[in-house]
């Protein structure tokens, strides 16, 4: 009785098991690879600040955020999210500004428009004006393509549905559309605007 056909065997099937692991991690490798290409990475903000007087007229209760350092943002891949949550005296807990870039003007006034909020959201954001003494800044059309270093764009919270007293926040979070990814967020805290 010969024993090596048995072992020739065992030697074939564990050959065969080995080159499908091979071949099975190769064509992993080679798919995920693709799509990591796919994916469009977000920019990065090293460095951002921001300002929140609190409101008085149709001056104040304007966010304004800058860009301090990073990569050029391109307007029309973010969307702005406002949580407005930690303001004691607002009707609704967050918004958004989105369909980006703005291309709403108002007697030189640049700021949003009803496409620019989610459809039926009571945002407590103004859309500007003409007696309005802000502009949505880089946000806009008018002023480019990309928010960079530099740069600001601003919004202004609606007094009489969300009303801020000095000492509350804000958050403001820029997500990369695309990617869906956060680039930054900014905590902003109201300060006495007289």
């Amino acid at each position: 009785m010969s024993t090596t056909r048995g072992v020739s065997s065992v030697v074939a099937v564990v050959l065969l098991v080995a080159v499908t692991v091979v071949l099975a991690g190769t064509v992993f490798v080679f798919v995920d690879g693709a799509a990591q290409g796919l994916r469009q990475p977000a920019p990065q903000v090293a460095q951002s600040s921001v300002e929140f007087p609190t409101q008085s007229g149709f001056a104040d209760g304007v966010v304004r955020v800058t860009h301090r350092g990073g990569d050029p943002v391109p307007v029309a891949n973010v969307r702005v999210q406002v949580d407005t949550s930690d303001v004691a005296g607002c009707d609704t807990d967050s918004a958004e500004i989105l369909n980006l870039p703005s291309t709403r003007s108002g007697l030189g006034n640049l700021g949003y428009g009803e496409e620019n909020f989610a459809a039926g959201d009571d945002s407590p954001i103004d859309e500007g004006g003409p007696d309005a003494e802000w502009s949505a800044g880089a946000l806009h059309a008018d002023t480019g393509p990309n928010f960079v270093v530099g740069d600001s764009f601003a919004f202004r919270l609606t007094p009489s549905e969300c009303p801020v007293a000095p000492g509350e926040t804000v958050r403001v979070t820029v997500v990369h559309e695309p990617s869906r990814q956060v680039i930054f967020t900014v905590t902003a805290t109201a300060r006495d605007g007289g």
